[in-house]
């Protein structure tokens, strides 16, 4: 049998594609119906952390749909590492495609954003400081800001997701406002901007680059801290902007394969 001497890694790009596919059928669902299935997903993946086989094909059918980890053919080698099982991001498509039909009808004032977006992060409190189910395991060490923070994302938990959710509405809150004062974006928002209309270029830039830096050394993984981490980010992303804006603009002259990346 053919044995590769890389494990398999099935991360983002694996996620998204198998959701997309199911998102064919799915995407017919009146959007309560997507809501709520969205919602049992998230539920189901959280009550069947820890029932996937130790090992075996078992093992691997649990890492594909809401494990995450690795999984070795043999029990010695390292066959496929999953950081994003699909039951859980295929949750959060849903909730987007139904964001999305709602969106297409009319659009959602501030007050909608911000209540959502309070409503979403209500729950991660509640969820985070009872520290038990929508935790996913990953329990808060402390009562620091950090172990508030620091929620399970590979697989996410409900209280990432709903930490993510809850911090995204006051930006988009601020969107009808300021489209109908016809005001100009600022600059973090023209970047913004650029990264929106690349985003999966942008995904496979970004590690492009850090596995280049990490090779020559810039980049220690055992040193740093959270304040070095946001930095290196903010810069990261700063470099990598002028080859985004510059796809953006190649990408606007119809060339048809750049609709795929």
């Amino acid at each position: 049998a053919f044995a590769s001497p890389l494990p398999v890694f099935l991360q983002v790009i694996y996620a998204i594609g198998l959701s997309m596919l199911l998102l064919v059928p799915l995407r017919r669902l009146p959007a309560a119906a997507q809501v709520g299935l969205a919602g049992a997903l998230l539920v189901a993946c959280d009550l069947l952390r820890g029932t996937a086989p130790d090992e075996g094909a078992g093992r691997f059918v649990g890492l594909l749909l809401f494990e995450a980890g690795v999984w070795s053919r043999d029990g010695r080698s390292l066959d496929a590492i999953v950081l994003y099982p699909v039951l859980p991001w295929l949750a959060v498509m849903l909730l987007g495609h139904a964001t999305g039909r709602r969106l297409a009808r009319a659009p959602l004032g501030a007050r909608a954003w911000l209540a959502g977006g309070l409503v979403c992060l209500a729950g991660f409190a509640a969820l985070r400081f009872a520290d038990g189910f929508g935790n996913l395991g990953m329990h808060r060490q402390s009562g620091g800001v950090l172990a508030w923070l620091h929620c399970s994302k590979y697989p996410p938990s409900l209280t990432f997701l709903a930490m993510e959710r809850g911090l995204m509405p006051p930006f988009l809150a601020s969107r009808p406002a300021r489209a109908a004062r016809a005001v100009p974006p600022t600059l973090p928002g023209r970047a913004l901007l650029v990264l929106r209309r690349v985003p999966l270029f942008f995904y496979l830039l970004h590690l492009s680059v850090i596995g280049l830096l990490a090779g020559i050394g810039v980049f220690d993984r055992a040193r740093g801290s959270w304040l070095t981490s946001w930095i290196g980010a903010a810069l990261l992303t700063a470099a990598c902007l002028p080859v985004c804006l510059a796809y953006a603009r190649y990408k606007r002259r119809g060339h048809a394969w750049t609709r795929y990346l």
